[in-house]
């Protein structure tokens, strides 16, 4: 009986000791996998932040002169022009030279635009080319005061009874567009009504928005 009972504690003994040993191994494991998994996620992320800062890195990495973007315009063929008005429906009488007006920053962004000016078939008309900040160049756009956005086109019209004629603003990163009718009793042009409409540029939508406040300035100063 006595043999009986050492035996039954030798078990009971041999049981803790290979028991704490699973439990020492197993502790063992998921510490070393923990850890190794920790090491690889710091890896990921090290690998994910790298190719993030490159790829920021790749976009700030472009760089455009005013003095580049100013010589692409005036070496601009008037076919290049003709393609440029075409795509965005602005209608250029065939055969007619289209002409750099003016090479002037209308933006804000110290590069300058394109003011190309054509034969509109019954007026002059002028569309404005825009150097994108990834390097491309596009004719503006314009949202009226009706909220309507189609390509910037400023009339030049001078007949005997209607005035047609546009106004560039560098310093208000805009231009104003006004519409004059002859007045027989008072024997000159005066404003339509809504003639004048000025446009600031908005670089969050890139567009020329309408803007209020330059409309009704310059409203007293051609309609006066």
């Amino acid at each position: 009986m006595a043999y009986k009972k050492k035996s039954k504690m030798s078990t009971k003994i041999l049981f803790f000791i290979v028991g704490g040993i699973l439990i020492a191994g197993a502790g063992y494991f998921f510490g070393k996998n923990s850890s190794q998994s920790l090491k690889d996620s710091h890896t990921v992320g090290s690998f994910v932040s790298e190719k993030t800062d490159s790829l920021i890195a790749n976009k700030n990495d472009v760089k455009i002169s005013n003095s580049d973007v100013v010589k692409e315009w005036e070496g601009l063929s008037n076919s290049d022009l003709y393609d440029y008005a075409s795509q965005e429906n602005i209608y250029l009488a065939p055969d007619f030279r289209v002409v750099l007006r003016e090479a002037v920053d209308l933006t804000g962004d110290d590069l300058a635009e394109g003011v190309f000016e054509g034969n509109g078939g019954n007026s002059g008309v002028a569309f404005i080319l825009v150097k994108g900040i990834d390097g491309e160049s596009f004719v503006a756009k314009q949202k009226d005061r009706e909220g309507v956005v189609y390509p910037a086109q400023l009339l030049s019209v001078g007949r005997s009874m209607v005035q047609e004629t546009y106004e560039l603003l560098p310093f208000e990163n805009g231009f104003y567009t006004a519409s004059l009718s002859f007045d027989d009793a008072l024997g000159e042009f005066i404003c339509i009504a809504d003639g004048v409409n000025a446009y600031s540029w908005n670089s969050y939508i890139q567009l020329f928005e309408w803007n209020s406040e330059l409309t009704l300035e310059y409203s007293g100063d051609v309609c006066r």
